[in-house]
């Protein structure tokens, strides 16, 4: 085919490297480096070496069935398979060199599949991704080998491919343990982000995204913004100690605010280095963790007890509190104590007094809000 021009094919290995970040690019990669050595099909096989899964798999230029084939009939008896894993990343392999002529002629392998489909003259290299049988090869549909010149294209491009599949594969297994960790504060009934340090929301839960809807905070290309003005304070603190490498004051860790329909969410800004759980690989993030107050644990004894200590209630009137807390109403709790009810009524005006509260349900509220934040 002759060499190509030398900007030509740096901007396709640039491409190479972008098809890392978008997968959809990987079509078009692979189909212009085939048209630099006129080869009709590419296959990058990226397979699990304990499952077989493919993990970036694709044949270009063949019916879209002749990869599945492939994997579910022949893959598994493939006596190439651990020839070429045996051999050394990036050297490149022609398809002769991994089984005798005779191999070859007897195999169901070549003869039902490979001819069937005009995969001939398969060339390409190894890419030696741990725990993969990696591989990134050509072919043509006509038995004519590639030349000299179409086999240093290979051995240019072949590094880059093995350098972007491993990107890749890396970037995927994050987005996996984000997503895991995502759906789990869903079950709880919470909403999660992921922030990176200029302020992208690179994930948010189905929670998250629902309380998006309710107006407590906008998520868009720019970033999150929250209505209040305190909480986006404590969000640019946070991102800007991220991008200095600086531990986050304990004043801008914890804030709250409220939904249209009155509900109180907490949020808890959370920081992780780079190479935690979440980024690894990745630079550090910021987890922000949106907590609606009403779906949490009720206040155990021992929160209930700080509470109470903080407002200085009396026994009989911490044990009201936890009463009303628990869903008791006065009547009952009357009843269970054995005291006229005007006296447990005394005893409930006493904390709303205390406690600087006009109803019931505010001091509800004030309880959440002390948990959430002094201890949880």
């Amino acid at each position: 085919m002759g060499s190509p021009n030398l900007d030509f094919l740096l901007n396709t290995v640039g491409d190479v490297y972008e098809a890392a970040l978008n997968p959809e690019l990987w079509p078009f990669v692979v189909n212009t480096i085939a048209d630099m050595i006129g080869a009709e099909s590419t296959h990058l096989m990226v397979a699990n070496a304990r499952t077989g899964k493919d993990s970036i798999g694709f044949l270009e230029r063949q019916d879209p069935a002749t990869l599945e084939e492939y994997m579910n009939n022949y893959f598994q008896q493939d006596i190439r398979a651990t020839r070429l894993a045996a051999t050394p990343t990036g050297k490149i392999i022609r398809d002769r060199e991994l089984w005798t002529e005779e191999e070859r002629l007897t195999s169901p392998l070549y003869q039902d599949y490979q001819r069937v489909h005009k995969l001939y003259e398969i060339t390409g290299a190894p890419l030696g991704i741990e725990g993969h049988l990696a591989w990134l090869g050509f072919s043509r549909n006509t038995p004519s080998p590639f030349e000299d010149d179409d086999i240093r294209i290979i051995n240019l491009v072949a590094p880059h491919f093995r350098q972007s599949v491993r990107i890749a594969l890396e970037i995927g297994a994050a987005n996996a343990r984000t997503n895991v960790l995502g759906h789990l504060w869903s079950l709880k009934g919470r909403g999660v982000l992921v922030v990176t340090p200029d302020g992208k929301v690179s994930f948010a839960n189905a929670e998250a995204e629902a309380l998006g809807a309710e107006g407590v905070l906008r998520l868009s290309t720019g970033g999150v913004f929250f209505s209040g003005t305190t909480l986006n304070k404590y969000l640019a603190a946070n991102l800007s100690a991220l991008r200095e490498g600086l531990p986050t004051p304990a004043a801008f860790a914890t804030g709250l605010t409220i939904s249209e329909s009155g509900e109180q969410i907490g949020v808890r800004f959370m920081p992780t280095a780079s190479g935690g759980n979440l980024s690894s690989g990745m630079t550090a993030c910021l987890l922000v963790v949106l907590t609606p107050l009403s779906k949490q644990a009720a206040p155990n004894d021992a929160e209930i007890s700080q509470f109470t200590n903080l407002y200085a209630l009396s026994l009989s009137e911490q044990k009201v509190l936890q009463a009303a807390l628990s869903g008791t109403d006065l009547a009952t709790v009357a009843r269970q104590r054995g005291v006229k009810l005007d006296t447990v009524r005394r005893q409930m005006k006493a904390v709303l007094s205390k406690t600087h509260c006009r109803s019931q349900k505010d001091l509800f509220r004030m309880v959440e809000r002390f948990c959430f934040i002094q201890l949880r």
